[in-house]
């Protein structure tokens, strides 16, 4: 089921008996995308998304399922996800915010210059200053609420450091921005090409185990058919990025490439940052 919040669109399934809710951000806040699972006692709420009044948007829908936040998960270093901290940490003050150890010391180093530089280049609809997690996030197994969870920390990435975390029981993997939706541009902010393109590999092996759904950190919930072509598209890049010695020939070069993509904007911003314009 698919409603409309007041700025947002959530999609709402039962998957195999545990209901989750992927609220996306319109357009303007890049389909960045919150997942929150219901538990026998409560909601857990993954990732925070990035202006903060869509962050505002879904701290509202949260609020309306009637449930205590009993935490908060961040995926991995990038600020889309994390910026909107600030919105629910004020409005579900009693939930602790978890994430890998390096996600907080790398936002405790950088978050506040990461968000003036975001606010400049975005105009001032991120949030001022950064909300640092709490609690470290433990690897492996933990079931929280009556539903499993297992979760699985990767380096190199889409990220320097990202979480991913499967849902046994309803067969659903969050993989964040690990992939995309098909004929979407990726964010190939950081060279690890190799790695990434690894990461995606081990992925399908989740198939062969009867998962079937992935949680996506840009758009609506896909399935292990796009994994090949966000694959094909990494060797791509990685050959346009070792051919182009500046961001602006590997933006086009990449465009060029994938003409009906959507994100032709996301590529040339995601370049400032391959190539250090934009650091961090």
């Amino acid at each position: 089921m698919t409603t409309q919040a007041k700025l947002g669109q959530v999609t709402t399934k039962d998957y195999r008996g545990v209901t989750i809710h992927t609220y996306k951000s319109p357009e303007e806040g890049l389909y960045v995308t919150s997942q929150i699972v219901e538990t026998d006692d409560g909601l857990v709420v993954f990732d925070a998304v990035f202006h903060t009044r869509h962050a505002e948007d879904l701290a509202d829908y949260i609020a309306g399922l009637g449930k205590p936040v009993n935490r908060i998960v961040l995926s991995h270093i990038h600020p889309d996800h994390w910026s909107g901290l600030s919105v629910l940490h004020q409005r579900f003050p009693q939930a602790p915010i978890y994430a890998l150890p390096e996600i907080i010391s790398y936002i405790k180093e950088n978050g506040q210059k990461i968000l003036d530089a975001r606010n400049e280049a975005f105009g001032n609809v991120v949030a001022k200053t950064p909300t640092l997690p709490d609690h470290e996030l433990a690897v492996g197994a933990q079931t929280i609420g009556g539903v499993r969870f297992e979760f699985e920390r990767q380096p190199d990435g889409e990220s320097d450091w990202q979480t991913i975390v499967r849902l046994p029981d309803a067969r659903v993997v969050m993989v964040f921005d690990l992939v995309f939706p098909a004929e979407h541009h990726l964010f190939t902010v950081a060279s690890h090409f190799d790695h990434w393109i690894e990461i995606l590999e081990a992925l399908k092996g989740d198939a062969a185990k009867g998962y079937d759904t992935l949680m996506v950190g840009h758009g609506n919930p896909v399935g292990y058919d796009v994994i090949d072509g966000n694959i094909a598209y990494l060797r791509k890049a990685k050959d346009i990025h070792a051919a182009n010695s500046d961001a602006e020939s590997y933006a086009k070069a990449l465009k060029d490439a994938y003409p009906s993509y959507y994100g032709g904007g996301w590529v040339d911003f995601s370049s400032l940052l391959l190539y250090g314009i934009i650091n961090p």
